[in-house]
């Protein structure tokens, strides 16, 4: 992923009455975490064209959804569990691979 990368939020739920920090904080990661040693931790994989990771983070914004799919998770056919969120992305699993020599590999 050369270039910025933008980071985007969805509020799924009453969000937008609570006053937890939540928001705050996570709004604060997303606008600070581009440049700083944790993200550059991904600099070290590189894709078919040998393009890097530029360190380069936007918060592009947030909204809010109140629920348009429901208030209750419910497991998807197949699975156990409902699915588990995750917003950082997986560089390996998106077919990146580490530069040779790295001790990760």
């Amino acid at each position: 992923m050369p270039g910025t990368v933008n980071i985007y939020y969805i509020w799924y739920g009453p969000w937008n009455t609570t006053t937890d920090t939540t928001q705050t904080l996570l709004t604060n990661f997303a606008k600070h975490v581009g440049g700083t040693p944790y993200f550059n931790i991904n600099k070290s994989y590189y894709d078919a064209t040998n393009a890097t990771v530029s360190g380069a983070v936007n918060f592009g914004g947030a909204t809010y959804d109140l629920g348009s799919q429901g208030t209750v998770l419910r497991s998807w056919p197949g699975l156990a569990q409902p699915p588990r969120l995750c917003f950082a992305p997986n560089l390996k699993a998106r077919g990146r691979r580490a530069k040779p020599g790295d001790p990760g590999t």
